[in-house]
């Protein structure tokens, strides 16, 4: 949780009412490194949240590298496919850390004119020069206030600490810039005010001198850090270096592996400020320190060693989670969900690197994880590497393309998603890898079966059926008789339809293949509803509930709660009703979700027909629930 605000109320305030006035709708929040400009931001957010019915969104750009992904990250974040479709909501983004990636400044003016109700907070140590863009410059902390934060973090680790004027002079000599304080504070553990002044007073001149391409307090922050490395005990300074190659956050495990850091030197760079715990044995680094980190890690002669181990344990830890066509095991997405900003740095490093083969291998490794987070962003990564110059393996040319066409599939471009996979059977072909032309020539059956092609769908689902049996690779056949429910059902034969579906849903569950039992057991749910048989319905929707939780599945979580909502409307708890439906029209406000849009009209007039008071109370409370909470609240009361 991040700490109050501390001061800041004039500058609150001033940015709050360029929004309110109506004529601003891109503000850029513009200052030096460690000023305070992300926290303003969100605070901004957390004030006008309730003005923009649409929502808030927060979108951190510092673990981004590619200034093409910027335009992906956003929509990802909004749950869109482009801007266009956001209409006329009223909606506020925060696009955090945006003065590295310039060359996309484009993006916003695209945005902004796509969505005329659309409003952008921007965080930049630079503006982005774009027409309409008010740019609000962001001055260190007043001295009284610079004091408070002082005195505030100063009592964390010392409770008896009293401001005195040593401790307002320390602020002074730091520029009353927060994070020059957050880093000072930690040593006021076991030093006085005064004895703590007089180590900056013989330090501070000697650091910031001779930086004169740089404004003078950015040269006191980058002195407050360098500071504050040169107080580390020696063991800690290559931890604190090597660590710097993790992008976002890291776990306790990459920073042991990675960067040969002990949970005691963790504890002591988090005790030195230049590292936050945050989460479950997870650190984050502020992307000003990583910078200063990064100078220290080339001058060690240790950075192609230190990354060329990060693309290794993240490329370890993405296989391990299952989610490749290949895998055998479990699925694990909890595995890579924390690391998708470390993936996208490694899979950057590696074609820098000109290792194609290993930036091809990252992202197969990450197949279903494009999949089910964000489609779009997979097909750049893949079509960017795939046409890369470098060494590639025929075998991996053929997975990359075969989850490039998964991708293209899932992201509703069915013909191109089709083409790659016929490039893919063709490589996987030319190498004779049976069980990789069976994965994908299987794929090309749920492909033609979207395309509305049921003899050609029939004919390529029953072959690798068949061809997954004869070659003993269940996982497989988990897909390939879930597939041949979809086909029953299609040509109404809905009794073989249920029996195919029940029995994939079962070996999935066996298998661990969790997206795809989630899938199955929604189709049961849908097919139980239309049957009348709605303690069944019940039970499947609870299912996919729960699975979708696991592998943070928008678009299936929607669908369990609106089958949930249906469900109690016929059983005539209206309130219930209400409140799961309410979810799911604050989820909707968010954006696109992909084939619901196709299938809620028919849900709504379910729902909908013969709502009163009680469902409406309810559907108000919805309302204000995110899909998280309302997630949440319908599993625990089926644990109660």
């Amino acid at each position: 949780m991040a700490n109050p605000l501390v001061g800041r109320d004039q500058e609150l305030l001033e940015v709050q009412t360029l929004f309110r006035e109506g004529s601003t709708r891109l503000v850029t929040v513009t200052g030096a490194g460690g000023s305070g400009k992300t926290r303003l931001g969100l605070q901004v957010a957390a004030e006008l949240a309730d003005e923009f019915p649409g929502g808030v969104f927060f979108v951190p750009l510092a673990g981004l590298q590619e200034p093409e992904l910027v335009v992906l990250t956003i929509m990802g974040t909004l749950g869109l496919r482009e801007a266009s479709e956001l209409h006329d909501r009223k909606t506020l983004l925060v696009v955090d850390n945006f003065e590295h990636l310039l060359d996309a400044a484009g993006a916003i003016s695209n945005l902004l004119a796509a969505a005329p109700e659309t409003c952008v907070l921007v965080t930049s140590r630079m503006p982005l020069r774009l027409d309409g863009e008010h740019e609000y410059p962001l001055d260190p902390l007043p001295d009284d206030d610079a004091s408070e934060l002082l005195a505030q973090r100063a009592r964390a680790v010392r409770p008896d600490f009293e401001l005195d004027t040593a401790a307002v002079e320390i602020c002074r000599r730091l520029d009353c810039l927060p994070l020059a304080l957050e880093l000072a504070a930690p040593r006021l553990r076991s030093l006085s005010a005064t004895a703590l002044l007089q180590r900056l007073d013989e330090r501070l001149p000697l650091l910031t001198s001779g930086r004169r391409d740089s404004p003078e307090r950015q040269r006191t922050l980058r002195a407050t850090i360098e500071w504050s490395y040169d107080l580390l005990e020696p063991e800690l300074r290559s931890p604190f270096a090597r660590l710097a190659v993790f992008a976002g956050t890291c776990s306790l495990e990459g920073a042991e592996r990675v960067a040969a850091a002990s949970a005691d030197e963790l504890d002591g760079l988090v005790e030195a400020s230049l590292l936050k715990p945050v989460g479950i044995d997870r650190f984050l680094m502020l992307q000003t320190i990583r910078e200063f980190a990064l100078e220290r890690l080339a001058a060690s002669g240790e950075a192609e060693e230190t990354r060329r181990r990060h693309a290794d344990f993240i490329l370890a830890l993405a296989e391990s989670a299952n989610l490749y066509g290949e895998a055998e095991g479990p699925q694990r997405h909890d595995l890579v969900i924390p690391e998708h900003d470390n993936a996208r740095a490694a899979i950057d490093w590696a074609l820098g690197a000109a290792d194609v083969e290993l930036a091809l291998r990252l992202a197969v490794a990450l197949e279903n994880f494009w999949v089910t987070r964000n489609p779009f962003e997979g097909m750049h990564i893949f079509a960017r590497l795939l046409d890369a110059d470098g060494q590639v393996s025929v075998r991996t040319r053929a997975r990359a393309l075969r989850a490039y066409g998964s991708c293209a599939h899932w992201a509703g471009e069915i013909e191109r998603g089709g083409s790659l996979y016929e490039e893919s059977v063709a490589a996987f072909e030319a190498i004779g890898d049976e069980l990789g032309t069976t994965i994908v020539r299987s794929r090309l059956g749920l492909n033609a079966l979207s395309r509305g092609d049921i003899s050609g769908a029939r004919l390529l689902l029953e072959e690798t059926l068949e061809a997954f049996r004869r070659l003993g690779w269940r996982r497989g056949e988990v897909q390939g008789l879930g597939s041949l429910g979809s086909l029953e059902r299609a040509e109404g034969n809905l009794e073989v339809a249920v029996a195919l579906f029940e029995e994939s849903a079962v070996m999935a569950g066996e298998t661990g293949r969790v997206w795809w039992e989630a899938s199955m057991y929604a189709n049961l749910a849908e097919l139980a509803l239309e049957a009348d048989r709605t303690d069944e319905a019940r039970a499947h929707a609870l299912r996919v509930l729960d699975l979708a939780d696991r592998t943070s599945d928008r678009q299936e979580t929607v669908f369990a709660l609106a089958y949930l909502a249906r469900i109690a409307a016929e059983r005539g708890d209206s309130a219930q009703a209400g409140r799961l439906w309410g979810a799911i029209e604050a989820e909707e406000a968010r954006g696109r979700i992909g084939r619901w849009e196709d299938a809620r009209d028919e849900l709504a007039r379910t729902i909908l027909g013969g709502t009163g008071p009680e469902f409406e109370r309810g559907r108000l409370e919805g309302q204000a629930t995110s899909l998280e909470e309302a997630v949440e609240e319908t599993l625990e009361s089926t644990r109660s």
